[in-house]
């Protein structure tokens, strides 16, 4: 898939420098190749004053990708990374684990409690559903999931 094949190009592999220069960064625009530079355009936010530093940028080739920086204050950020680790991740939410590990319950709770199996577990952890459980396999919402 798409998604792996970037995957691979990005990740980090010991002894390898990884080539990001095809990657667009809107938090510092300078730092972009002149090419990916042209295809940022920033948009103006629509809000409240408390979005002053707030900027949304588009990407020429990606329509409907917004990227937002600055929303979330660093308090707000780790807020929300801590309730996606400790509730969102849990049943009846899945998870790219499920498939291999069956269903996992307090995985962030163990792995701070030193549980060896939970803290293996907890860097492979990628994504999790949350609301009606598409079955990806079958390609449909089963009624018992919904």
């Amino acid at each position: 898939s798409a998604f792996k094949r970037a995957e691979k190009t990005y990740k980090k592999y010991k002894g390898v420098s990884t080539d990001f220069s095809d990657v667009v960064d809107p938090r510092n625009l300078e730092l972009n190749s002149p090419s990916n530079r042209l295809r940022i355009s920033q948009l103006r936010p629509i809000g409240s004053k408390h979005l002053r530093r707030t900027r949304v940028y588009s990407v020429d080739g990606h329509p409907g990708l917004f990227v937002i920086t600055n929303f979330l204050s660093k308090a707000k950020q780790l807020l929300w990374a801590r309730l996606c680790l400790e509730c969102l991740a849990e049943p009846p939410n899945r998870t790219n684990l499920n498939a291999h590990h069956g269903e996992i319950r307090n995985l962030w709770q163990r792995t701070c409690e030193g549980d060896a199996w939970a803290a293996e577990r907890m860097p492979e952890l990628r994504w999790c559903t949350l609301g009606f459980q598409y079955d990806w396999t079958a390609r449909s919402y089963p009624d018992d999931r919904r």
